[in-house]
């Protein structure tokens, strides 16, 4: 089975390379594809020159998350397509297990590995999930994620409804018979959670693999984005899933509730120790801005597309 990994990056470049080295280590015998959307910096020139057996697509406008993917994707030459995320380790088999383990269930058409802190410890909040509903899509908006308990390294392979987009293995086939990641996710979120949808939807099974273990430093690209353009990709594109899959109420319940949602993000990072991955200062400016335009219309993401 030949398998090509793709990797899209933006403005990670030291992720990046981090990434290709532990491939290079332990998955050579696939194809790698870096897709640099648009960073703006030594991305590129550092693939070539460092890891020139990868072929590299150095794309001249940022297409988002979905849109990188999806052109790695269309030159691929394996049967499997692993689409990885740069702030990813491999580690000795990971990559060839998931790929046994998927070739091995019939039914299955996608896999994920298990996701591990750098101190080894298993990732709750990247771990297999059920999709959401408008009622967990809400209370995601209004409280945050929902508290998981992290998969267990001995657990056995098991199907789930999704898997987590950073490490997430397709059979290329059913990728492109379903048209691939839906690049109206725009710039990034949401699209995983999407395909695994329009997969489970189709009648396909998805598979979580303990045993195919990968380092994740977590929030890898998003941490480059200006704090409003993270906000407000990540509202947009909730109410986005929300009206694709559950309808146009659903969606516009979702909608109202960007108001005391923004609300609360604001008091929770005016509270002590409440700076979270921005800073108070930038994060505070962020949710008042969403908040504001949440009465007027909702923001689309302007300097992460630039």
């Amino acid at each position: 089975m030949q398998i090509s990994i793709i990797i899209v990056s933006w403005r990670s470049q030291d992720l990046l390379r981090a990434c290709l080295e532990s491939l290079r280590t332990h998955a050579s015998f696939c194809q790698q594809i870096v897709v640099d959307n648009a960073s703006g910096d030594d991305t590129s020139a550092m693939v070539s020159r460092q890891f020139p057996r990868v072929r590299l697509l150095s794309l001249k406008e940022n297409h988002g998350y979905a849109g990188g993917c999806n052109r790695g994707a269309a030159v691929a030459r394996g049967e499997t397509l692993l689409f990885l995320n740069p702030d990813i380790r491999a580690l000795n088999g990971s990559v060839s297990t998931l790929a046994t383990t998927l070739a091995a269930h019939e039914n299955a058409e996608a896999a994920g590995g298990l996701l591990l802190d750098p101190d080894g410890s298993p990732q709750a909040r990247y771990g297999p999930r059920d999709l959401p509903g408008p009622a967990r899509l809400a209370g995601s908006l209004l409280m945050g994620a929902p508290a998981e308990a992290p998969p267990s390294p001995d657990g056995p392979v098991r199907q789930v409804a999704q898997v987590a987009g950073a490490c997430l293995m397709v059979r290329r086939r059913i990728f492109r018979r379903l048209g691939g990641f839906d690049e109206q996710f725009h710039p990034v979120f949401f699209e995983d959670v999407d395909l695994c949808h329009r997969l489970g939807k189709a009648g396909h099974d998805i598979l979580h693999v303990p045993a195919a273990r990968f380092t994740h430093e977590g929030g890898g690209c998003v941490r480059r984005m200006k704090p409003l353009d993270h906000y407000a990709a990540w509202f947009d594109n909730l109410v986005r899933y929300a009206r694709k899959h559950h309808g146009s109420r659903a969606a516009a319940m979702l909608h109202a509730l960007t108001l005391p949602a923004a609300t609360l993000r604001l008091a929770d990072t005016l509270a002590p120790r409440g700076g979270g991955l921005f800073g108070r200062g930038p994060r505070a400016t962020a949710c008042l801005q969403i908040a504001s335009r949440s009465l007027t219309g909702w923001p689309r993401p302007s300097q992460f597309t630039s």
